[in-house]
């Protein structure tokens, strides 16, 4: 079962819905729609970038399980959820008040706020609103990949008129990509944490789910992910702090 603690009347609401988040966050790591195969056998010699930008390339024209898609769609109702609620925080509506001062081109929807605004802006605020409340989905090792990669997949669908299959596949991709380099961090305990790591592995993710739903070949792909993981980064010091939210949205 994607949630087996729907039937779970013995917890709290908030601890439900808790585990309920864990739960979905957790099938979708372990339904990776990436081989483990294929990552452990990838040519060395093409450069590690690049050759998991071929994985993902490839992995991404595959049609996703059953039980992966169920987990992906609980995945965003969840995110979309707690980024409403969001929307009464502080931070977020400060956010939104400067995309709406900004102007351009309105064709991507901030969340539960009435307007609409450029895919940068809107993917910045929403993800800022997903995770303000600190209530989107987590799984070990420890990390949100919902608020950076959410936004930037539903801005973009909805510029270039992609359909819900395509928002499905890339948010998956962008969701497991950043999995994937918690795992190889190491750091799987949440008091080892060095830093906050939306703002780091959550860049690489929405760039990879944004070149996803783009329709990006491998070498742009590479480039994508390269101007990214330049630009990671967020001190786990600002936990806390109206600044937390703000790596999730800068990421996305």
């Amino acid at each position: 079962m994607i949630l087996p603690l729907y039937g779970n009347s013995g917890c709290s609401a908030l601890a439900w819905r808790r585990e309920c988040v864990h739960s979905v966050g957790t099938k979708i790591q372990g339904e990776a729609h990436m081989s483990n195969e294929s990552i452990q056998t990838a040519p060395a010699r093409q450069g590690l970038t690049r050759a998991i930008c071929e994985i993902i390339h490839a992995e991404h024209q595959r049609a996703l399980s059953p039980e992966l898609t169920a987990a992906a769609r609980q995945a965003i109702l969840d995110g979309l959820a707690v980024g409403v609620a969001g929307t009464t925080e502080r931070a977020p509506q400060i956010a939104a008040e400067h995309a709406q001062s900004q102007g351009g081109h309105p064709v991507s929807t901030v969340l539960a706020l009435g307007f609409k605004t450029s895919p940068v802006l809107a993917a910045a605020v929403n993800g800022m609103a997903i995770h303000v409340l600190d209530f989107e989905a987590m799984w070990s090792p420890p990390t949100h990949t919902t608020s950076p990669t959410l936004p930037v997949v539903l801005a973009l669908a909805e510029s270039q008129n992609r359909t819900g299959a395509d928002i499905l596949r890339a948010f998956v991709a962008g969701c497991e990509i950043q999995g994937r380099l918690r795992l190889a961090s190491g750091q799987y305990e949440l008091e080892g944490v060095t830093f906050h790591p939306p703002g780091v592995v959550g860049v690489v993710g929405a760039a990879v789910a944004a070149s996803c739903i783009m329709g990006a070949g491998v070498e742009q792909l590479r480039h994508a992910i390269g101007l990214a993981a330049s630009r990671a980064g967020s001190l786990i010091g600002n936990v806390g702090s109206m600044a937390k939210c703000t790596h999730c949205g800068t990421a996305a």
